[in-house]
């Protein structure tokens, strides 16, 4: 869990099987394991893993959840919607509205708006799930806006949750994400196609080959993201990737 809050997102999936080597039992209860496998764009291990966890917990609110969200990602928020796993009524307030946006559809913008002056909490995981709920839509923007909200509010700042971990971790990565977004618009194929993320002296970019065709995504030098990309770090250009 240390590796997933220093943005190390494949240490910390490493860890998490290695618990499960160790004692297949836990698996039910590694709810973490699925938001690392989330991250990593492995969305059809991290929907079984939110499901093992709903199956040992009939009343978890954001597993089902990060289930709805892994699947938006592999079959688009409408067959994930059908998909959606019951469960039971959750004591928090802002996570029955949550719940009942992502099973129902709505506006992620009243959301956030009902919890504005409601508590620290309840106000940072509104954002939160608002600025996930835009990245199911495919909506970079408003997910980069609601998520950099909860990031900079006084329980994503100061709180040593591991949601608020999720949502400063969300932001170091926010480059691949966004690349992500760009690349559903253009050709659905490089959404499925793995990234290579280059180093140079001034710059970092993503380089992606579908169809033959390279594509490359130049973002602001930031190194903070690459340590949990899962991605292999290059030197140089290539002309293909391998």
């Amino acid at each position: 869990m240390l590796l997933f809050r220093q943005g190390d997102v494949v240490g910390s999936l490493r860890e998490f099987d290695k618990a499960i080597e160790l004692d297949p039992r836990q698996k039910a209860y590694l709810w973490q394991r699925g938001l690392s496998l989330y991250y990593l764009d492995r969305f059809e291990e991290g929907a079984e893993q939110f499901r093992i966890d709903v199956a040992q917990n009939p009343n978890d609110t954001e597993e089902s959840i990060w289930c709805f969200l892994c699947e938006a990602q592999l079959y688009g928020v409408d067959e994930a919607r059908k998909r959606y796993l019951e469960v039971g009524k959750d004591p928090r307030p802002v996570m029955r509205e949550v719940y009942n946006l992502f099973k129902d559809g709505g506006d992620p913008e009243k959301l956030v708006a009902g919890f504005l002056n409601g508590r620290d909490s309840e106000y940072f995981y509104a954002s939160l799930y608002a600025g996930l709920y835009y990245e199911a839509e495919n909506k970079p923007e408003g997910a980069k806006r609601c998520i950099i909200s909860a990031c900079q509010s006084p329980y994503g700042e100061r709180s040593d949750d591991y949601m608020a971990s999720l949502a400063k971790l969300y932001w170091q990565m926010h480059p691949l994400r966004e690349f992500r977004f760009q690349s559903k618009m253009f050709d659905k194929s490089l959404a499925k196609t793995r990234a290579i993320v280059l180093k140079k002296p001034h710059t970092y970019s993503v380089l992606v080959q579908a169809q033959k065709t390279r594509y490359i995504l130049q973002i602001d030098p930031d190194p903070a993201y690459a340590a949990g990309s899962g991605l292999p770090i290059l030197g140089e250009e290539r002309e293909s990737l391998k």
